[in-house]
């Protein structure tokens, strides 16, 4: 009877551990070196959440089923990054840090730590985004560790990534790049003549654009403008290669994974104004029969009618960097703080409407100087910049307090707060560069 009993409890007990251990929080280093936390559930082999995982496109994604409508629903896991880890990364001791609660694998207090750094170097008042709404309207907010904090301390292993936003004219600002300061690329541009078959990183010359005599640019021979262009980039190692020196991609999610504890991702883009970009797409739409979105409907559509048609995008923006890009979603004010908190934390910004003033800060940012003919590099830089002050687009953009304005103001009302948020980032970002002098480009080397 006794060892019955025995018996029974061991059983008993075996059977609690089950249930417990499938509720705790793991904490590991995943194969990127960066530390995560798991909660609710044990990692196991095909769930995608193995401490060695399989190489994919999307590294930190998981597609759990929603309980309410059994659809897959796409979101990010909540990668922990310790003090410790931080120090690791950059070699460096943050000031910031001081007097601040380590509290190692507590979300809030690293949130906390990172709010504060960001006041004291900028004087913002900045977001803070509240997890609860957060977690019920749109899932976890994109954490994207596999890029830098703006404010973080530069590394000579940090790779400048270039949002290619669609439709923001953001080609000029990578040919300057390219032709003129002589960076090596990742982009679309190495891949031609057959290298999209090449099974080893490397870098490849293509010819510059005919505007300036500059000679051939360099580029990688490789693709991170497509999702399986980023996949093959990465099996390849081109981050691991430090060939690179900047990134050109329309993705954010999807290039985060090719980064490592080691090598990471600084973003920067010029923003567009949502209306801007908004009349741009319209325009490129109407004669774009080659893309999924044309209808022959919108060539004959005046601008009026496509901002209340359906074909007019409703706060792109807003549902991207909320990693939320369904267009059948329902924004909230949740959406637009996700949105300004991955703005505020990751981009160095540049706008559209500012494109000179931004181009010279991304050079002091990235310290892009000309070391190779100055003179002549930066006379290719002047050439581009009037082209691109010149340039002509098919449609105006609508007067403020005109009909079509005052429609697609309506379709974007989150887009526009996002970007008037992003316009007081540009004034307080200004301070990141503020002990370089102006004509840096012209002096010294590419560091």
């Amino acid at each position: 009877m006794q060892r019955q009993r025995k018996l029974f409890s061991a059983l008993l007990l075996i059977l609690l551990l089950k249930i417990a251990v499938n509720f705790v929080s793991i904490e590991y280093t995943d194969n990127r070196g960066f530390s995560q936390t798991e909660n609710g559930f044990i990692s196991k082999p095909g769930s995608g959440f193995e401490v060695t995982r399989k190489t994919q496109a999307i590294k930190n994604y998981v597609t759990p089923i929603s309980r309410s409508t059994n659809k897959r629903v796409r979101t990010e896991m909540i990668p922990r990054i310790t003090l410790e880890n931080e120090n690791a990364l950059t070699d460096e001791k943050n000031e910031f840090q001081e007097g601040i609660p380590t509290n190692e694998g507590n979300e809030t207090a690293i949130q906390q730590q990172e709010e504060i750094k960001y006041k004291k170097v900028t004087g913002s008042p900045y977001v803070i985004i509240d997890p609860k709404r957060v977690a019920t309207a749109v899932g976890r907010a994109p954490v994207l560790n596999g890029y830098k904090n703006t404010w973080d301390p530069r590394n000579r292993k940090d790779i400048a990534v270039f949002w290619r936003i669609p439709e923001a004219d953001g080609s000029v600002v990578e040919n300057i790049i390219s032709s003129c300061h002589k960076l090596t690329m990742a982009s679309d541009a190495g891949i031609a003549e057959g290298h999209d078959q090449d099974t080893t990183v490397d870098v490849v010359s293509v010819a510059g654009p005919t505007d300036v005599d500059m000679g051939p640019n360099t580029f990688m021979n490789v693709d991170t403008t497509t999702i399986l262009g980023i996949e093959r980039a990465q099996q390849m190692g081109l981050v691991r290669s430090e060939l690179a020196r900047v990134i050109v991609t329309p993705f954010i999610f999807e290039p985060e994974s090719l980064f490592d504890v080691t090598r990471r991702g600084r973003l920067f883009t010029m923003f567009p104004h949502p209306v801007d970009r908004a009349v741009r797409m319209f325009a490129f739409l109407q004669h774009a029969d080659w893309k999924p979105a044309y209808s022959p409907m919108l060539a004959s559509m005046s601008i009026e009618q496509y901002a209340e048609s359906s074909y007019a995008e409703d706060n792109w923006m807003t549902r991207y960097l909320s990693n939320d890009p369904d267009p059948e979603a329902v924004l909230t004010s949740a959406h637009v703080e996700v949105a300004m908190d991955v703005v505020r934390r990751k981009f160095f910004v540049g706008l559209l409407d500012k494109r000179e003033e931004s181009l010279d800060r991304f050079e002091k940012f990235f310290r892009w100087n000309f070391s190779i003919d100055p003179s002549n590099q930066d006379r290719c830089r002047e050439i581009l910049l009037e082209k691109w002050a010149n340039s002509n687009h098919t449609l105006e953009t609508p007067q403020p307090g005109s009909q079509a304005y005052e429609l697609l103001v309506a379709k974007n009302l989150y887009d526009i707060k996002l970007y008037n948020y992003i316009e007081l980032l540009f004034k307080e970002q200004e301070q990141f560069v503020a002990n370089i002098p102006d004509g840096f480009r012209l002096e010294g080397t590419n560091e």
